[in-house]
């Protein structure tokens, strides 16, 4: 079994090489295969402890896949809420006068329970919520929970508020930038979610860029001599700044895709960065965040056979990614740990949805 999987893993980079090849030799296409910046770059894992109210809140929504009585479909819906918890808080529903849709909330998670249950048959044509309700729909399926749900589903969902847990995520970045950042190494906090980042930005005292106009625009006015640390958003700024006035880096939520990766770490590694080393830390204290960063390193690996452009995540140092290490949750297995996001584009569009754009 063992020597099949090996030959299928040969076979899979020999396409990879083949279809590199064909495609650096295309004319027109321009692909480089070395990194033309002399400074060297280190990936740092970073574990704050994780509390215990964090710890307890996580370990229920693992266990019985709801939070605050709302039932989680799927295992990309638990990784998002546990991810959330992973920073210290998480999305709820605010009601309008704080009254609740009950007949919403119980088809809602009726359905939402069905599906679950669906999905865990795994059968042909329903392995997937949208299949499941088309079936539904078409009469092929008979569901009793879906015709309750359809009679309420084109309701408004409520506006989501964000509820804090714990703020020792937050406290552990503002520590960070005390730490690290400095007139001759300026710093930049990269968050995913804007409640996190503007939580940092506020307690610490940092410049805070958001999304929008305004906020791009500020972000090319910095003078990094006079602010050693910003709080920057990955979602908004992740591309197409250049930030190589910054030599130092803290993600706060690890994306799970290498592009991702590669073009926020690209704002402070490339071309014009004068310092001898650029240092990018990284928040893996759990079994999600832990394994998003795995993924975004075989993503990276999969762009850079497939395509031929040397990616940062490959090349870097990486530091303290031992097995060994201490993972909140490492040992309990949880679903949501053994999910592949790089093995499927519409998987790693969901869950990149689910970062960065709320409130």
């Amino acid at each position: 079994m063992q020597e099949g999987s090996a030959a299928g893993h040969d076979i899979q980079e020999v396409v990879r090489g083949a279809f590199r090849r064909r495609l650096v030799e295309t004319p027109g296409v321009v692909a480089t295969e070395e990194s033309a910046i002399g400074t060297s770059l280190v990936i740092k894992a970073q574990r704050p402890i994780v509390p215990a109210e964090v710890q307890v809140k996580i370990r229920d929504v693992r266990n019985r896949w709801e939070i605050d009585g709302e039932e989680l479909v799927d295992a990309l819906s638990v990784a998002r809420i546990a991810r959330q918890l992973a920073a210290g808080f998480y999305y709820r529903w605010e009601w309008p006068g704080g009254v609740k849709d009950e007949e919403w909330l119980s088809a809602r998670r009726e359905w939402n329970r069905e599906v679950r249950e669906i999905l865990k048959l795994s059968r042909k044509g329903l392995d997937s919520p949208m299949l499941i309700a088309n079936a539904c729909e078409r009469g092929d399926f008979n569901s009793p929970s879906y015709e309750a749900w359809r009679r309420v589903k084109d309701r408004p969902e409520p506006p989501r508020e964000a509820v804090w847990v714990s703020p020792f995520l937050v406290e552990a970045a503002i520590h960070w930038a005390k730490e690290n950042a400095s007139k001759t190494e300026p710093a930049i906090i990269w968050y995913s979610w804007d409640v996190v980042g503007r939580a940092i930005a506020e307690r610490g005292g940092f410049p805070f860029f958001g999304p929008g106009a305004k906020a791009s625009k500020d972000l090319t006015l910095v003078d990094a001599k006079k602010t050693p640390a910003i709080v920057c958003s990955v979602a908004a700024h992740g591309t197409g700044k250049n930030l190589q006035a910054f030599c130092r880096n803290l993600i706060t939520t690890p994306m799970p895709g290498g592009v991702e990766w590669e073009q926020t770490v690209a704002r402070t590694h490339r071309p014009g960065q004068l310092a001898d080393e650029v240092s990018v830390d990284v928040y893996v204290h759990t079994v999600e965040t832990e394994g998003a960063f795995r993924n975004a390193v075989r993503d990276a690996c999969y762009i850079e056979q497939t395509q031929g452009q040397r990616q940062k995540l490959n090349y870097a140092e990486r530091l303290g990614f031992a097995a060994e290490a201490f993972v909140f949750g490492a040992d309990e297995e949880p679903e949501t740990a053994g999910i592949e996001w790089s093995g499927s584009a519409s998987v790693l569009e969901m869950l990149r949805a689910g970062i960065g754009s709320e409130k």
